[in-house]
């Protein structure tokens, strides 16, 4: 059976299983960083009663708002990237198997 690196040649796209992983736990990490941006942008927000600054403070808090919805945005889709790598990566894998499988019974 091959190893976890070995390489496949998809028309001239060459798809490591390992590195697939390797860029999932960087998407992972990203989204972890996104999330904590976008809980800091929270926690940015004037709590306070905005008095007389109120046009000032409510535009703030409106774009503090804004940043952390987008952060937790990013964050879902770069774990979403990371899923899809990690399922791409199994599949990889799995379908060698088969394939190894496959010609072992034949014995070729």
């Amino acid at each position: 059976m091959n190893s976890p690196n070995q390489e496949f040649d998809l028309g001239g796209i060459e798809v490591t299983p390992s590195n697939l992983l390797n860029q999932a736990n960087i998407w992972d990490d990203s989204a972890t960083v996104i999330g904590h941006i976008a809980l800091e942008a929270d926690r940015s927000r004037c709590l306070c009663d905005p008095g007389i600054f109120g046009q000032a403070v409510i535009p703030y808090n409106q774009a503090c708002d804004f940043i952390s919805g987008l952060c937790q945005k990013g964050q879902s889709e770069m774990s979403k990237i990371a899923d899809a790598l990690r399922i791409s990566h199994d599949v990889y894998l799995k379908t060698e198997q088969e394939i190894t499988s496959k010609i072992l019974r034949l014995g070729i």
